[in-house]
């Protein structure tokens, strides 16, 4: 909790819309919390997409680069003023 930086109330709330959603479930008598089969696979899920979007993110990059049209300052520099 402290480590998340979140209150009590706050932490209460998320989980409870996590057991709503059946991502996770009580065990223990109370005392745990672990992924449900549901949730396991939306983890899954969640970390194949953020590999793809760093992916994507990584090829824009490269993109961006590639087609940069170069400032008019080194223009000047490399040809002398207009």
């Amino acid at each position: 909790m402290y480590q998340a930086n979140l209150s009590f109330e706050l932490l209460t709330k998320y989980l409870q819309l996590l057991q709503q959603a059946n991502l996770i479930k009580v065990g223990g008598g109370g005392s745990f919390y672990s992924a449900t089969d549901k949730g396991l696979e939306f983890l899954k899920e969640y970390y194949e997409l953020r590999h793809h979007s760093r992916m994507a993110d990584e090829k824009r990059k490269i993109v961006e680069s590639t087609l940069s049209i170069p400032d008019t300052e080194s223009l000047k520099l490399r040809f002398g003023s207009w």
